[in-house]
């Protein structure tokens, strides 16, 4: 792994604070021996309390209610014909 891009991504991706660890950096084939790669708490609070992702998280919650609701009362009743 060339030093450079390990180099920059410690930059990039600060030790310190809360945050998660999703992985480590992969670059030209290689993958580095140490993860890397940090998500700050604060910036996933903020991507999910911004418009975008209430729309995702209320259109989300939508489909999961409709698809419970479509699997557990059955069929809906057939219609008599008079």
């Amino acid at each position: 792994m060339d030093a450079k891009v390990l180099s920059d991504a410690r930059a990039a991706f600060p030790a310190g604070g809360s945050a998660i660890t999703p992985g480590a950096v992969v670059h030209g084939g290689e993958c580095a021996p140490e993860p890397l790669v940090r998500l700050p708490l604060a910036a996933i609070g903020a991507a999910i309390d911004s418009p975008l992702g209430r729309m995702v998280a209320g259109r989300v919650t939508t489909q999961v209610a409709r698809g419970i609701m479509g699997a557990l009362p059955g069929p809906p009743p057939r219609r008599r014909r008079s």
